[in-house]
């Protein structure tokens, strides 16, 4: 069975799970409210003189996400994220792209607060970069702190933990019936504003592909590889 029936299966149980899946009828009426519109932009002019190693004069736009949310009851979301970087065209152009459910279990919203992502979404690793991006981020990109990846599967998280399986090769529907990849994560804040975390990702098998997740930049297998796989153990205290 391929990643992708897999993931149409459990959203099919999910919704079968909650039959009262949103708890507020969506009409004409209110659906503009429950629109949510966000991004951010970074917009400059660089100019390396003429011994640069840069083309000289140029005005960029290195950074541009726009994401549009609807959001029909406080329990469900529907995240559409578009990546506009220097106004081209880009793969994938909506690098986010998910469903998440919160509590949709309800007999167990007192137990194990179990939420749920279904679609394509950022991967619960590099919380050392927290705001991974070149607005925000205090790291160049080729640091080893920088770890950063979304990928297509499915995320499952309560209070203190989450796990989370996706295919693990780079590019949208990149499905090859390849072993898939997992990632387990452990998190808890005993008082405000401590917070710490350990993290563990396997990419499974990626054969010659490159990986969903990105490490100081690299995605590309190591030369001459056939059959590799990337592993990532992170610790996290803030």
């Amino acid at each position: 069975m391929t990643m992708t029936k897999i993931i149409l299966s459990i959203l099919l149980s999910i919704v079968c799970v909650g039959s009262d899946l949103f708890a507020e009828a969506v009409t004409l009426d209110n659906l503009l409210t429950k629109l949510k519109l966000k991004g951010r932009a970074a917009v400059g002019y660089f100019n390396s003189e003429k011994e640069g190693s840069y083309r000289s004069g140029s005005f960029e736009v290195p950074d541009v996400k726009l994401q549009l949310n609807f959001v029909p009851d406080e329990k469900n979301t529907l995240t559409t994220r578009f990546n506009l970087s220097n106004l081209a065209a880009n793969t994938p152009l909506v690098d986010y792209l998910f469903f998440e459910a919160k509590n949709f279990i309800p007999s167990l919203e007192n137990y194990l607060s179990l939420n749920g992502r279904l679609g394509r979404f950022k991967l619960g690793t590099g919380e050392e970069t927290w705001a991974n991006n070149p607005i925000e981020s205090v790291l160049p990109s080729n640091s080893a702190a920088n770890i950063d990846g979304s990928d297509e599967g499915l995320e499952l998280s309560g209070k203190f933990w989450a796990a989370s399986i996706s295919n693990g090769q780079r590019g949208v529907n990149a499905e090859t019936g390849q072993a898939k990849a997992w990632m387990g994560k452990l998190f808890y804040s005993p008082w405000n504003p401590l917070y710490m975390s350990a993290t563990y990702y396997d990419s499974g098998s990626l054969k010659a592909s490159q990986s969903e997740l990105s490490v100081a930049g690299l995605v590309a297998p190591p030369t001459g590889a056939r059959n590799w796989k990337r592993h990532v153990w992170e610790g996290d205290l803030r």
